[in-house]
């Protein structure tokens, strides 16, 4: 017989308990891991892979990061004369054309009385396009967002969906302000 395809007959049996004990402590470990609260490796994974995407960002991404991210929270809060403070004094406003401020403020009071929660959030990297003939800046994104009022007479209704959004970023003493603002829904869900 062939020593080195030969199976001994006393490690069969061997072999047939130490796979399923194996298995078993594994879960056992992985249990007592999960209820002593340690992180899952898929999210710490997630959380270091979006550390280093911000790491990875140049200082003016960072930047038009951080401004995304804070006009996101204003927007969030429903606190108009806080979001006025992201806008110069004229804006290139969706299909209306170039408006005042004031204007600007007045619709988003009337947006935040139809809509009380909004919430918006980046799903895609943030396109940043220098302007050939100033300073300014072209970004254009993508989010998901959800607009709820809880409190219409026919019951609540919820719109959310993803869109294409844009803005005109011009350098300003006081950080960047939007003089462009543009917008294409891309989907758009109805729950009311």
């Amino acid at each position: 017989m062939n020593k080195i395809n030969a199976i001994h007959p006393t490690s069969l049996p061997l072999w047939r308990w130490l796979l399923p004990l194996f298995g078993a402590l594994t879960l056992i470990f992985t249990s007592l891991w999960y209820l002593t609260g340690a992180q899952p490796i898929s999210q710490a994974h997630a959380e270091s892979t979006e550390t280093e995407k911000r790491q990875q960002l140049s200082p003016l991404e960072s930047e038009i990061q951080s401004f995304t991210e804070d006009y996101f929270q204003v927007l969030g809060s429903g606190q108009v004369d806080q979001l006025m403070d992201f806008y110069a004094d004229q804006i290139d406003y969706y299909t209306w054309g170039l408006v005042d401020k004031v204007i600007v403020a007045q619709e988003k009071q009337d947006y935040f009385a139809r809509w009380p929660k909004v919430e918006q959030q980046l799903i895609s990297a943030i396109k940043i396009t220098p302007a050939k003939s100033s300073k300014d800046l072209q970004v254009t994104y993508l989010l998901s967002f959800t607009v709820e009022n809880p409190q219409q007479k026919e019951g609540p209704k919820r719109i959310s969906g993803q869109a294409r959004h844009s803005w005109r970023l011009t350098p300003h003493a006081q950080g960047w302000k939007i003089i462009g603002e543009k917008q294409r829904v891309l989907s758009r869900q109805r729950d009311y």
